[in-house]
């Protein structure tokens, strides 16, 4: 328990100024339980810390982070419009596909000889008998007389 009290107060030198009771305890601690060595080490890696040269960000970096989150945001929020736009496209496609084969089923249903394929072929009458047979068949019987 001593040990990490000497422990907490030689990091704790480093940061703030200690008192005179933390400091002759400190002093005692590094005589006894041989933290001399864990000092220099630590003061050699915080004077290495210190003389590093610190690398700075290149110029107009801030700018750029942010245009880029504001870009990636825009994307997300087109994405998510497309996808809700497709999703009920899908709906309104489906729905309107079933109204279209129900309602080819009822015209088949009520034009049941007049859609199916075999009238047409088997008849003999023309394209134009066929169309138009009130005016045909009158104005034959005009022009015969």
């Amino acid at each position: 328990m001593k040990k990490r009290k000497a422990v907490k107060l030689l990091y704790k030198s480093f940061d703030k100024d200690l008192t005179t009771e933390e400091q002759n305890y400190l002093q005692k601690a590094l005589k006894a339980d041989g933290l001399e060595t864990e000092r220099r080490e630590v003061q050699n890696l915080r004077h290495a810390l210190e003389k590093s040269a610190v690398s700075g960000f290149s110029p107009f970096f801030s700018e750029k982070v942010v245009s880029r989150v504001k870009q990636q945001g825009r994307e997300i929020e087109k994405q998510y419009f497309f996808e809700s736009l497709t999703s009920r496209f899908y709906r309104v496609a489906v729905a309107a596909a079933v109204a279209i084969l129900i309602l080819i089923s009822f015209s088949i249903i009520q034009n049941q000889n007049s859609l199916t394929p075999t009238t047409a072929v088997s008849s003999s009458r023309s394209l134009e008998e066929m169309l138009v047979p009130a005016f045909t068949t009158s104005l034959e019987d005009f022009y015969e007389d």
